[in-house]
């Protein structure tokens, strides 16, 4: 992962990027699944204290009118109350109302704190042009396949770059999908049919703060926040009204595991044991708690699988570096794997005067200065370096001679 951290005036907001290995298909075996989770999110055009809240729509105080842009849907983020995590759908901007597409009494009051951030679209991710490359198709039986979750009908919504039309399209749908969205805080998997592995980088602002997973009866698949502590037990709720579901055995319980994208591992099948006088986190099948065990990389996809009612769960983001440290991913370059080219967002351009230094950390405390290509317009560029899978990064700006 690949992240611009914050601190004082000198340096940029959190914006970043996180390398994903996605592996060929194996000779004989069929297409492979490779999980992306995606816990970098859009930047905000709001964060603010609520106002007034009324039915589905809620305004901010002293805030005559907001404005989406024009193919942009967006979400509302509630980081603090009762309702931390909630993600409640925008439909539209009425003057100085936001409108949502349901009642918000329930997660929302005046006074607590809100994000309002766009959703990724495909071509945000992987670029109206397939910039990773992508074995495409005339139809989706031949190509690569990005396929989401739509928890709402418990279906996939699988996408494929349709090589004939140079554009992205869901299957069997002869349309332009560039902006299908995904939909935070949904997860996707990539089905790939090519041989040969790849690597892909994805971009966003991260994000700490709660979220309440929307769980349905069958399999969700979510992303999570950046969790830099993300034992189980400090990322998911066991007790209160959007705990994770119990019992005393796993057909009584959800069922959680956790694909890491980096590495291809995957953690469980896990669930949370909860009897008279014994609860804990336990493996499926295995009696015996895990909450000391090896805990799911902060990159992970979570995989809930659910047999009964709809509810929320809610999962806790983190950025306290844990006491013994952040377990680092040994570099693990595929034969032939080359650099994948960065440019770092900024707010520039910036004038001549005006210094700049790109800094590296493993943990948003300790920073290192390292090189970078700068372009006529003073854009930052850098390589990351084969098999590197995560780092952040910042721009570090002040005034002097250049």
């Amino acid at each position: 992962m690949v992240c611009i951290g914050t601190a004082p005036a000198a340096t940029t907001t959190p914006l970043g990027i996180y390398a994903v290995k996605i592996a060929g298909a194996e000779a004989g075996e069929g297409p492979t699944r490779t999980y992306v989770g995606v816990p970098l999110v859009q930047k905000a055009i709001f964060i603010a204290d609520v106002g007034p809240v009324n039915g589905n729509r809620f305004s901010f105080p002293s805030l005559f009118e907001i404005q989406g842009k024009p193919g942009k849907e967006y979400y509302v983020h509630v980081m603090s109350g009762p309702g931390e995590g909630y993600i409640g759908e925008v439909t539209g901007f009425d003057g100085p109302d936001i409108v949502c597409s349901s009642d918000l009494a329930a997660w929302m009051a005046p006074g607590v704190r809100v994000a309002i951030r766009p959703h990724h679209s495909l071509a945000d991710l992987f670029g109206a042009d397939n910039r990773f490359g992508f074995t495409g198709g005339e139809d989706a039986s031949l190509a690569d396949k990005i396929v989401t979750w739509d928890a709402l009908v418990q279906r996939e919504r699988v996408y494929y770059f349709n090589t004939v039309r140079a554009r992205w399209e869901e299957k069997d749908v002869a349309e332009d999908a560039s902006n299908a969205k995904i939909r935070y805080p949904n997860g996707l998997y990539v089905v790939r049919l090519s041989p040969d592995p790849m690597r892909i980088a994805l971009s966003g602002e991260t994000s700490h703060f709660p979220v309440l997973l929307p769980v349905r009866p069958g399999a969700n698949v979510f992303s999570l926040p950046l969790n830099l502590s993300s034992s189980i037990p400090n990322l998911v709720e066991t007790s209160g009204a959007f705990a994770v579901k119990g019992g005393e055995h796993a057909a009584q319980a959800d069922i959680l595991n956790f694909h890491e994208p980096t590495t291809g591992a995957r953690l469980g099948p896990f669930y949370y044991r909860n009897t008279f006088n014994d609860s804990g986190w336990c493996e499926v099948g295995v009696y015996q708690s895990h909450e000391l065990m090896e805990a799911p990389d902060w990159l992970s996809t979570l995989v809930l699988r659910r047999q009964e009612e709809a509810g929320y769960v809610r999962v806790r983001g983190s950025i306290i570096v844990p006491p013994q440290g952040i377990p680092p991913i040994s570099p693990d370059p595929w034969v032939g794997e080359l650099p994948i080219a960065v440019e770092v967002p900024s707010t520039g351009p910036y004038p001549p005067d005006v210094v700049i230094k790109l800094e590296k950390s493993a943990n948003l405390r300790d920073w290192t200065e390292i090189a970078y290509e700068e372009r006529p317009d003073r854009r930052v560029i850098f390589n990351l370096p084969p098999g590197e899978s995560r780092a952040f990064y910042r721009l570090n700006i002040s005034l002097g001679s250049p």
